[in-house]
């Protein structure tokens, strides 16, 4: 029985293929023919039982035409039509001839798709490799330019005659109906029989209705929209990965919410695409249902218990956007926004009135003096505050720099002063770090004290940490060693085998393999204490924390990863003796990466000969000599030279390394934002890292913030400008350069070889 898979080895060697250019792909078509199951058919609920398996192997063969390949036999007759399907879509083969190749009904009809799927892309600009709305979706035309399937109607229609399969009238019915643009009249019952779970107070909050067998694309949409949540003026879908999102909000244009109001012209349906434009495009609501939002305000006003839940719903997101932006004005006579106000002014709560007054929603004079009254509690809370941790308490507490007088400013700096000259270590370097990040509050919500006060304050306790306290803490610290042995045979032979494959040296610093990351996940869990509390980090600067989330805005890459670890706990959760959550999977395995990377580059001591060679290499840009001390120019002259071979790699693999875009003509785009596309590309394909280990260490070391960020770090002169950490970021910028020179000259050898083949 075929498997219709491609094992991970398999996947593995194609994206090496891929990358490598190679024209070598024989192996590939035979691993594939004995792979997947596909053969003729005789209804279309055969071809789509087929379909997964056939759309894939077409994406296989787009791909590695892509490469140059040389000619390949075929032993399946109709896997050879979808190859030749690929080479259609490609602009190899011409239409005429690929109809010319095809005889099977099961090929005919994916041919149909891609060349509906060409005059749709060319059409709408778009670069699908394969799309069939058109086929399954009724009115689809209002939303995707037809007009090049409309000039060949005559011809696509002579086509449709010449396949006869069971259930194909369907498929065929509805693309000629979106050719020709037969409206379908809205059909209004499914949201009539949802009414109480769409128009409610919390419906925006990744709310799953379950679609009909049939629906049309505006149904679809409109369900759609239920699925995302609102939060600080904006829509946030589900998931998104790789600038996707689900469900696709980039589709929900200020032209298609106009479309399918006209279209529906229903209260139910202009509940869900009023509130949608206004928050994505700021489109006004109209009073009828700004009124529903308060009408439903009011009703979770009623039923909430006292506290804040009643102020986390949708509506009254919606409802704190119109305070702010005062569109709610138009509705402040109606009898139905005064009760609303009415309602909020009962809450007595100080942390809910604080909620109500952020929002700039009109609070009871009251509720005012419950406000400041509890503010002025908890800034007073100094004079009780006898001891370092209480005082990082204080320090936390949002609520102290509401009101804060400058007196008490005062007393609180003169407490912190007291507080450092008693501790030590840790808790020293802690209290350094909340009492800035009380001041940053400070200046950013007190009108009370005088910003240059604060400035003053802030410079100060820099400068103190910097030149005593940051000594005293380091002092104080105990140092824990641990000795292991490396036997010199040993540290010889990594070095002899980094110096002949500088590419294996990304090996031993990443951890990409499934193996290793589900042994380094073992680690994790055996002892996730150690991951549960916060990290302090002593810098001469300043303290830093450890941020307790892993960033993954615009690291794409980490959210792979995340991906990765989520897999991995489905299959061999049961290895994992304690509970850690994902985020720390993903920030240990980051922090593993670099103390290996650490130990690598330690035991690497051949840079005099890697930098000597490199200097041969790269005659255009000539290099400083060599020398032992170091300084800051032998690492910074290698960024822009990485930077330019990172743009050549891109060019070779098809990526083009400039901005696409008018206002930024020709700009290169970022390094790190290449390193991304590639990396994503392979993991598209792959599901994993594994055989890119080079290029995720050049990511992560040279440009990521959740790692080393080492080019950064070190051109704003944050880290590595001196001593030790200087040589450690020299070692690892010279060999993250060999190594994308080393794979750009893989991939031009593969490509003279085999053009002289």
């Amino acid at each position: 029985m075929a498997k219709n898979y491609l094992e991970h080895e398999i996947k593995e060697k194609y994206i090496d293929g891929i990358l490598r250019k190679s024209a070598d792909w024989q192996w590939f078509i035979n691993h594939i023919e004995e792979t997947y199951d596909v053969c003729e058919i005789d209804s279309m609920e055969g071809f789509w039982s087929q379909y997964r398996n056939t759309s894939e192997i077409y994406s296989y063969f787009v791909k590695i035409l892509e490469t140059g390949i040389r000619g390949v036999e075929f032993k399946n007759p109709i896997i050879e039509e979808f190859f030749a399907i690929a080479q259609f879509y490609i602009g190899k083969l011409s239409l005429e001839n690929a109809m010319n190749l095809i005889e099977s009904t099961n090929a005919k009809i994916f041919l149909l798709f891609i060349w509906i799927t060409k005059l749709e892309n060319l059409d709408n600009l778009t670069e699908y490799r394969i799309d069939i709305r058109l086929f399954l979706k009724h009115n689809i035309f209002k939303i995707i330019n037809v007009e090049s399937l409309i000039l060949e109607e005559e011809k696509i229609i002579k086509y449709l005659g010449m396949i006869e399969v069971n259930g194909f009238e369907q498929v065929k019915t509805c693309l000629i109906d979106n050719i020709q643009k037969v409206a379908y009249p809205a059909n209004i019952e499914i949201f009539k029989n949802y009414r109480n779970k769409i128009i409610s107070a919390n419906v925006f909050s990744h709310t799953m209705i379950e679609l009909p067998e049939y629906i049309s694309w505006e149904e679809e949409y409109i369900l759609s929209m239920l699925k995302i949540s609102i939060r600080n003026h904006k829509i946030i879908p589900m998931a998104e990965f790789n600038g996707i999102s689900n469900p696709d909000t980039s589709l929900w244009t200020e032209e298609v919410i106009q479309e399918l109001q006209d279209f529906f012209h229903d209260e139910i349906t202009d509940f869900v695409l009023e509130t949608i434009a206004y928050v994505t495009f700021g489109k006004v609501f109209s009073e009828k249902i700004m009124l529903e939002h308060v009408k439903l305000m009011i009703g979770a006003i009623a039923s909430a218990n006292e506290g804040n839940n009643h102020l986390r719903c949708s509506s009254f997101e919606i409802i704190s956007y119109l305070f702010e932006d005062k569109s709610i004005n138009r509705i402040s006579q109606e009898v139905m926004y005064k009760e609303m106000i009415k309602g909020f002014q009962k809450i007595k709560e100080p942390e809910s009135i604080g909620i109500l007054q952020k929002n700039n929603i009109p609070i009871s004079t009251a509720q005012k003096e419950v406000l400041k009254q509890f503010y002025d509690e908890q800034y007073k809370i100094i004079d009780q505050v006898n001891e370092s941790s209480k005082l990082m308490d204080y320090f936390e507490n949002k609520y102290t720099v509401r009101t804060i007088t400058t007196d008490y400013f005062k007393k609180v700096s003169e407490r912190f002063n007291e507080f450092i000259t008693r501790d030590d270590g840790i808790m020293l370097a802690s209290l350094f770090y909340k009492y800035m990040c009380f001041l940053f509050s400070l200046k950013n919500s007190s009108a009370t004290i005088d910003k240059q006060l604060l400035n003053f304050e802030m410079v100060q306790i820099q400068s103190l940490w910097e030149k005593d306290y940051y000594y005293r803490c380091t002092d104080a610290l105990h140092l824990i060693e641990s000795e292991f042995e490396i036997p010199k045979g040993a540290v010889e032979e990594y070095n002899v085998g980094v110096s002949n494959n500088v590419l294996s040296l990304a090996r031993y610093c990443v951890i990409s393999k499934e193996a290793d990351l589900i042994q380094c996940m073992k680690n994790i869990s055996e002892s996730p204490l150690s991951y549960m509390f916060t990290r302090i980090h002593l810098n001469e600067v300043f303290p830093v924390q450890e941020l307790k989330n892993i960033t993954y805005n615009r690291h794409e890459i980490d959210a792979t990863l995340k991906e990765i670890i989520e897999n991995i706990l489905k299959v061999n959760g049961h290895k994992f003796v304690n509970y850690v959550e994902i985020d720390t999977y993903v920030k240990a395995i980051h922090q593993s990466s670099i103390q290996q990377t650490f130990l690598y580059m330690e035991m690497f001591h051949e840079e005099k000969n890697l930098y000597e060679e490199l200097q041969n290499k790269i005659t255009e840009h000539p290099l400083q000599t060599y020398s032992d001390d170091l300084i800051l120019g032998h690492v910074t002259q290698l960024f822009p030279i990485l930077e330019k071979q990172i743009r050549e790699l891109a060019k070779m693999l098809n990526i083009f390394p400039y901005k696409e875009s008018e206002k930024e003509f020709m700009l290169c785009k970022d390094p790190s934002s290449i390193l991304r596309e590639i990396l994503l590309d392979v993991y598209k394909e792959l599901g994993n890292y594994e055989n890119v280990e080079d290029l995720l260490f050049m990511y992560n070391f040279m440009y990521n913030s959740n790692s080393l960020n080492i080019r950064n770090e070190c051109i704003h002169g944050r880290k590595y400008t001196l001593g030790n950490e200087l040589r450690f970021a020299f070692k690892v910028t010279l060999c993250a350069l060999a190594m994308i020179i080393k794979r750009i000259e893989i991939i031009r050898t593969s490509i003279t070889d085999e053009g002289q083949n």
